[in-house]
């Protein structure tokens, strides 16, 4: 029984590996082409005032300045809207929670995600606390920079 040429063996898994690598950055060389790729947005927003035992809540509306766009058939995650990540800094010595919610996302007619509105929210442990600090939140998505478009088309 002849034996399997290790040079011709070597070639065909090299050929294994790189064709799927070639077929991963043809796509995405398309995705940037077509200036769709993975994107994120991050804000920092202060915030200061008295935390209480119970949580109180205010709106605050953002607008991105990519259009994220609903990849779920080009993509390896299941969302539909962009990630919302959240964290919190303090300048005060004093710890109080800090958390952050979408409650609203801004689309257009394409269903295309322009924007959210975003509740923060603070509470801290029965006593009143006096605070300031910054919540940070980051959307993560598959978008395009929205200067891309005319101005009427995001509307």
């Amino acid at each position: 029984m002849p034996t399997p040429d290790q040079q011709a063996l070597e070639r065909s898994l090299k050929a294994l590996r790189i064709g799927p690598v070639r077929d991963i950055e043809r796509i995405q060389k398309r995705a940037e082409d077509d200036g769709l790729i993975e994107r994120e947005e991050q804000f920092q927003i202060g915030v200061a005032g008295v935390a209480e035992e119970f949580y109180a809540w205010d709106k605050v509306d953002i607008t991105f300045s990519n259009v994220f766009v609903d990849a779920t058939g080009q993509r390896d995650s299941p969302f539909d809207r962009p990630h919302i990540s959240v964290g919190a800094e303090l300048y005060t010595p004093v710890p109080v929670a800090l958390t952050a919610t979408v409650m609203a996302w801004k689309t257009n007619d394409r269903n295309e995600v322009l924007g959210a509105t975003v509740a923060i929210g603070v509470s801290s442990t029965d006593r009143a606390t006096k605070f300031r600090g910054s919540v940070h939140i980051t959307f993560q998505g598959f978008g395009q920079p929205a200067n891309t478009f005319a101005d009427e088309e995001l509307l």
